[in-house]
């Protein structure tokens, strides 16, 4: 068995007992994100981390502080794939994100 299907099959029992977007599979999604990016599964974990993104949009809005970690990994992630045109966008929002917090 390999990491990235022990994830998957954690991943298929939390969302069966937990629900589909229930915040306790945030942790789960960004560790099957982490074992796609270690075994060089770049577009996979690319398409979790958007998931991930996805999911928090829904339950925390579109604001939420909690987005920056997600935008600021998916601008790495675009940015060591030398797609610096696709990473602008995750890293701006990242930083407006963070502007808004207060000091």
């Amino acid at each position: 068995m390999t990491a990235q299907y022990l994830m998957n099959t954690l991943l298929t029992a939390c969302k069966n007992s937990l629900g589909e977007e229930h915040p306790d599979i945030y942790p789960v999604l960004a560790k099957l994100r982490g074992v796609c990016y270690c075994q060089s599964q770049h577009e996979k974990a690319t398409t979790v981390a958007q998931q991930i993104l996805a999911l928090q949009e829904r339950t925390l809005g579109p604001d939420h502080p909690a987005l920056i970690d997600i935008l600021k990994r998916l601008g790495d992630m675009a940015r060591e794939e030398d797609d610096f045109q696709g990473a602008e966008p995750y890293i701006r929002r990242a930083i407006h994100i963070a502007e808004q917090l207060p000091e």
